[in-house]
């Protein structure tokens, strides 16, 4: 059986987990292999990984990504939870299909932070793996799953729920994508928009004096609900106050 050469780009546990699954795959070959500076501890020696990729050097680090995979000539690569935009350089290199996981229901979600966004404008969420183009998040779909959640679900809980079924979706499709064996489907953009970190980040933003629907306020205090992270917040007499919310469901 011919074997297929790929580049990963693996980040955080979930990358971990995909490299595992196709390092145990007889048919696919690792050929390239990026992990990012904060994900050292995650794995076991040098030797499964090519390249650091760190922050304060990307620019450097793409160059020298670009000079190897122009050089290897392979014909996939995978970017597994990849926290950075692939330079145009990259993308068009000649045979190259670049393959991202992305935790959104595309076209819904396309941009930042899909798992507020979902909870503030109401909207399905889900995980979508794609085929990259020059655009963000506008590359054509190969497999997508839909993620049902609740009023009483918040941004963290959605996100858990999104990396457990990533990797599914993952495990189950990614052979047939790589044998061209699933075709992937142009998206239907009018249907959302894109957004950039600044937009949430604005939307957290409770003005004190402003109208609210009920549903809508307390979608955006639940949409920030994230561990480790700045919540909701209003500001009063100079000073900035941050909201959580708790949701039980009661039977009436």
């Amino acid at each position: 059986m011919k074997k297929i050469n790929i580049a990963l780009f693996s980040n955080r546990q979930i990358g971990f987990k995909i490299f595992q699954f196709l390092n145990s795959k007889e048919m696919i070959n690792i050929n390239y292999h990026s992990i990012h500076e904060k994900d050292l501890n995650i794995y076991e020696n040098k030797f499964n990984y090519n390249l650091v990729f760190n922050k304060k050097n990307k620019k450097k680090n793409w160059k020298i990504v670009y000079k190897e995979l122009k050089k290897s000539k392979l014909q996939f690569c995978i970017l597994a939870w990849w926290p950075y935009i692939v330079p145009n350089k990259i993308i068009n290199l000649k045979g190259l299909s670049i393959i991202n996981l992305h935790p959104s229901l595309l076209p819904y979600g396309r941009g930042k932070d899909a798992n507020f966004w979902s909870i503030v404008n109401r909207t399905p969420y889900g995980v979508s793996i794609m085929k990259i183009n020059k655009n963000i998040d506008e590359g054509d779909v190969f497999v997508k799953k839909k993620i049902n959640y609740s009023i009483t679900d918040n941004s963290e809980r959605i996100y858990q729920k999104a990396l457990k079924e990533i990797f599914n979706l993952f495990k189950k499709n990614i052979i047939k994508i790589l044998q061209n064996k699933i075709k992937p489907i142009k998206q239907d953009l009018s249907k959302s928009e894109s957004y950039r970190r600044k937009n949430m980040l604005n939307k957290s933003h409770i003005k004190l004096f402003r109208k609210y629907k009920a549903i809508d306020l307390i979608n955006i205090i639940r949409a920030k609900k994230f561990k480790n992270f700045e919540k909701a917040f209003f500001i009063k007499n100079k000073k900035k106050y941050e909201i959580e919310i708790k949701i039980s469901e009661k039977r009436l």
